[in-house]
């Protein structure tokens, strides 16, 4: 019989502990893993502490999106500061406005909101204005028109009308 033992005897002995997840960990990477979870946690509740603002309020000039009833204050006063801007602005309001001001005035209280859109007189009917916009439905939209309402009653139309890029009329408002 040999004396040696046998190269399988010898394999096992050499081989350091099992590798499973069932032994026992060190400790510190799991102490590092909760240290960064508490870090992430803290950072997040101090960033949305010190943000400020208020969640109802779209970030363009402060306009209320929700629909609860303080938020229609919200809007009539955007509105009224547009429409109070608009008026301080326009010095001479004896004279004629031409068709090309009116709707001037109205591309800047536009693009002043951030609604850039196509503004025409309508091919239908000449005392209309046409507005060509993705954002017809937004209540900037809506208080722009009303800040170049002076201008464009001036001008002679009595209307405005907002169609989507595809051709459907979103609305229609009389001035």
């Amino acid at each position: 019989m040999p004396s040696v033992a046998s190269p399988l005897h010898r394999r096992q002995g050499t081989a350091g502990p099992g590798g499973t997840s069932a032994e026992a960990e060190s400790g510190s990477f799991a102490m590092w893993i909760a240290l960064l979870t508490v870090a992430v946690v803290v950072g997040a509740v101090v960033f949305f502490a010190t943000r400020g603002g208020d969640s109802k309020t779209s970030g363009a000039g402060g306009v209320a999106i929700s629909g609860d009833a303080g938020d229609e204050r919200d809007l009539d006063a955007a509105v009224a500061d547009l429409v109070d801007d608009v008026a301080a602005d326009d010095g001479d309001a004896g004279e004629p406005v031409t068709v090309e001001d009116a709707l001037g005035a109205l591309e800047q209280a536009l693009s002043e909101a951030r609604l850039y859109s196509g503004v025409e007189v309508s091919a239908d009917d000449e005392t209309v204005v046409h507005i060509e916009s993705a954002q017809c439905e937004d209540p900037g939209l809506r208080a722009a028109v009303l800040a170049a309402r002076e201008e464009l009653v001036s001008a002679g139309f009595v209307g405005v009308q907002c169609y989507s890029l595809h051709g459907t009329r979103l609305f229609a408002t009389d001035l």
